[in-house]
């Protein structure tokens, strides 16, 4: 990924962004990494400023968001679940029409 660019984006001064590009790269740190980025994670490589790590995050939920589902494990696996839950209840309602509904909990 190239780090610059995409801090580049924040409102960090051109400065800090060049700095931070490079304690992602000498930190190996891969794109895939962003979904992992915390306070405490960004201050254990070196971003003390806590405004930093702010811009930095804000960023990396940017990049988080614009991923599709499979990208974000438990996105994908609550969109199952509400399509399941949806499915079931159109099911559960085909089965009790004409019947009372009230007789059958979900």
């Amino acid at each position: 990924m190239d780090w610059y660019s995409w801090l580049s984006k924040s409102n960090l001064e051109p400065s800090n962004v060049y700095a931070y590009t490079l304690l992602f790269i000498q930190n190996e740190i891969e794109e895939e990494d962003v979904v992992h980025f915390s306070h405490e994670f960004l201050k254990s490589m070196g971003v003390s400023i806590a405004k930093h790590r702010l811009e930095i995050l804000k960023l990396a939920n940017k990049l988080d968001r614009r991923r599709p589902p499979h990208h974000r494990p438990l996105a994908g696996l609550l969109s199952a679940v509400n399509r399941t839950k949806s499915c079931l209840i159109r099911y559960f309602n085909a089965l009790v029409v004409g019947r009372d509904r009230s007789a059958i909990v979900v």
